[in-house]
């Protein structure tokens, strides 16, 4: 009982909530999902400047299941941008974001998701439709595209090589 008595207070008791959630008045899950953003916003920060390109950004968001391509990326961080007042240039692609911007865009993200759909043609539309995809979405939607090519390519060959089994 009298080692009781000596303890600190939280020992004691047992866990109690951090002071770094009770002096930001956030919940223990806001800090663990804050941890987690900023390490992965540190893993594609790869110059250390604190600010995220949309390349960077667009990987970033895979990690949370938000699959866009580098385009889309742009565009939803210029709406992101100009909706918290900030002026954007006229090419996207140039756009970066902070930490905090980061973190705001991932809870607002679904609002400019709605809209932002590929639509380019060639094979630079294609690039953006497959980055656009979740990874096993783009496997099956290449192995659908080169599987008819791979028949096509066997049937010849099976026709060529017939006469060396005769």
């Amino acid at each position: 009982a009298a080692d009781d008595e000596e303890a600190p207070l939280p020992e004691r008791i047992g866990r109690v909530k951090s002071e770094r959630a009770v002096r930001c008045n956030l919940s223990e899950a806001d800090l663990l999902f804050i941890q987690y953003t900023r390490g992965i916003f540190d893993r594609y920060d790869k110059d250390g400047s604190g600010r995220c390109q949309p390349s960077e950004v667009r990987q970033a968001l895979t990690y949370f299941n938000i699959f866009l391509s580098t385009s889309e990326t742009a565009s939803v961080m210029g709406m992101f941008l100009r909706d918290e007042g900030q002026k954007t240039p006229c090419d996207e692609l140039q756009l970066a974001l902070s930490f905090d911007q980061f973190t705001l865009l991932l809870c607002k993200v679904n609002v400019y998701t709605v809209h932002a759909k590929s639509k380019g043609r060639g094979v630079g539309g294609l690039v953006a439709r497959l980055q656009a995809l979740a990874p096993s979405k783009r496997l099956d939607c290449l192995a659908r595209m080169l599987s008819p090519a791979a028949v096509a390519l066997m049937l010849p060959t099976f026709y060529l090589f017939l006469p060396l089994y005769q």
